[in-house]
């Protein structure tokens, strides 16, 4: 997560993503997730190396950020029970303005406990001052540890915290994505935040997804933490996944509120 406009440029300067994942670290000041703690959490890997996350929302659908795929990469999704599905070009949605998130469309249904989204009635960002739960996975390597490789430990428990919702300040980094509806997070206090491999994972809000994570506060690339607004996208997010289910019977679950909202299901 965070500081993707250094990990971008250096993919345009021919860094192969094997360098990519030798930058991420891990959640920061966490502890280790209870089974009912974002059990739709995914790891995403780009061309085999763990590289960003993402969340469950249906049986059919993963909801990330778009700035962890880019043309001629094979992206694999790997659910928390280690079970996993390689996602076909097809499936894979980005955001047509260009903002930073993407769904990814399972072959197969999954068995998965699919995130919950706000409804709504309920859906507006967080205030500032209140906190939401961020998770990710650990790193065979400490914070510190320069000399040894930083890969994502994925036999670790899941790593959760609870951080800050702050200002966003107004300050953004160079990036080719765009970031028009985001909210922010830092808990210098807590010591807790977040580092590269946490892109796309969910940003959870009483008890519900509320956002995408898709920037971690980094030296050279101003401002805290960020996650795309849930609230604001779920027009589009209802759009992608319903039409393309061709279907009312998909209004259930998480999905159901809004889905009744934008389309007639009888």
């Amino acid at each position: 997560m965070g500081g993707m406009t250094r990990l971008l440029l250096l993919l345009w300067a021919g860094v192969t993503v094997g360098s990519l994942v030798d930058l991420q670290k891990r959640i920061i000041g966490g502890h280790d997730c209870a089974a009912d703690e974002h059990p739709y959490h995914v790891i995403i890997k780009i061309n085999g190396k763990p590289s960003c996350s993402g969340s469950v929302i249906s049986d059919r659908w993963i909801l990330t950020a778009a700035h962890c795929y880019e043309d001629g990469w094979t992206l694999k999704v790997v659910f928390r029970n280690a079970q996993g599905e390689t996602i076909s070009r097809k499936n894979i949605i980005k955001h047509e303005d260009g903002d930073d998130i993407m769904l990814l469309k399972l072959s197969n249904p999954t068995k998965i406990t699919a995130g919950p989204l706000p409804t709504l009635a309920d859906c507006k960002k967080p205030d500032i001052g209140e906190e939401v739960q961020i998770a990710g996975y650990k790193s065979t390597a400490g914070p510190g540890d320069v000399k040894r490789k930083k890969k994502l430990d994925l036999i670790a428990p899941l790593q959760c915290a609870t951080i800050k919702v702050v200002d966003c300040g107004g300050r953004t980094c160079e990036s080719k994505y765009k970031y028009p509806h985001v909210f922010c997070y830092h808990d210098k206090a807590k010591k807790v935040d977040t580092t590269p491999g946490d892109s796309g994972g969910g940003v959870e809000y009483e008890h519900k997804i509320y956002g995408v994570h898709v920037r971690g506060k980094k030296k050279g690339c101003a401002g805290p933490a960020k996650a795309m607004d849930v609230c604001y996208y779920m027009p589009w997010i209802g759009s992608i996944v319903f039409d393309r289910e061709k279907k009312c019977g998909v209004c259930a679950g998480a999905l159901k509120k809004f889905c009744e909202k934008y389309f007639k299901c009888d």
